[in-house]
């Protein structure tokens, strides 16, 4: 289909793109099926922001199975239309920020791969999402600067903030290409990254950093970023993964006990708790940081603390 073509669909079904909701519609023909090419011929593909489904066809010709969701029903009836001549393509109309994935997951035993084009101000959120979604991995077209944002992972630059933190925690990020912000309709500002993002295995967790930071998000408002680290520690020593919710709060309140007791039996002396041979050290005492960011909620924290926090976890217990 040429861009001529996608245009003329788009006139035939009466739609206008809104740039404020983020809404730029890929129209290039041999970037679409670029994009497409990287479906997975195995996996269930969701794919975000469907818009009048110029990606949606070309995704269905290469998986097996394709959800597309989207949120703007000026895109009901081209949508609804393509999926009735791909049998293969299914839609959901919703925020991509509230959908059940798992409800629209065809197989719980097939992995899922993500395929989208994200406006910045959901993404954050979104990541967060992707970080606890059984997925093989994510193909995102992201603008220049998320792209920058994604990728870094050096904590004492200025672009550093709390997502890519969750980048570096959570995903391996590899930029694909660049695409030109002409082959867009409307055309953005900028130019675009296609980027992935494949999940860090379990493998992953053998690094004291990792379990830190995902631990950090996975309890962003229920603890204290000291206690959160500390449990983190304590479950690598004992070869334990991340625990679920509410196993991580019970967890969390009886070590919470023992670390109070110890203080309180040897209140001159650094919070040392051994078990089995392991020793647990307080964070407090381990990292130069201030107690007013061990003791803040992780997303009290705002970028300028984030980033002393990444410098001194990456430095005290390094990345393997």
């Amino acid at each position: 289909m040429a861009d001529s073509e996608i245009l003329e669909r788009l006139r035939q079904y009466d739609i206008y793109p809104k740039e404020r909701l983020g809404q730029h519609i890929l129209i290039d023909p041999v970037w679409l099926e670029y994009i497409a090419s990287h479906a997975d011929p195995s996996a269930h593909v969701i794919e975000i922001g469907a818009g009048p489904g110029n990606l949606t066809e070309r995704i269905a010709a290469h998986a097996e199975s394709v959800t597309a969701i989207e949120l703007d029903h000026q895109y009901e009836r081209i949508l609804f239309d393509l999926s009735q001549q791909y049998p293969n393509v299914s839609v959901v109309f919703g925020d991509a920020l509230s959908v059940d994935y798992e409800a629209i997951r065809p197989n719980r035993y097939q992995e899922l791969q993500i395929i989208a084009n994200p406006p910045y101000h959901i993404a954050e959120p979104l990541m967060g999402i992707l970080a606890t979604l059984p997925m093989q991995d994510a193909i995102l077209m992201v603008g220049n600067k998320l792209s920058a944002t994604l990728s870094e992972t050096d904590p004492t630059r200025s672009d550093f903030t709390r997502l890519s933190l969750l980048a570096l925690g959570f995903f391996h990020v590899e930029k694909l290409a660049e695409i030109p912000k002409n082959v867009f309709y409307p055309s953005p500002r900028t130019d675009s990254h296609l980027i992935s993002l494949t999940p860090k295995k379990q493998e992953a967790l053998a690094s004291p950093a990792i379990r830190i930071i995902q631990q950090l998000f996975l309890l962003a408002d229920k603890t204290s970023v000291g206690n959160t680290i500390r449990t983190a520690l304590q479950s690598g020593a004992n070869g334990q993964t991340l625990r679920s919710k509410g196993e991580r709060n019970r967890h969390e309140r009886r070590e919470t006990h023992r670390w109070l007791s110890t203080l309180a039996q040897n209140p001159g002396s650094p919070d040392a708790l051994e078990q089995d041979g392991l020793i647990y050290s307080d964070p407090s005492f381990r990292l130069q940081i201030s107690e007013r960011i061990l003791s803040s909620r992780f997303l009290a924290l705002n970028n300028n603390d984030l980033q002393a926090l990444t410098q001194e976890i990456l430095e005290v217990y390094p990345s393997q």
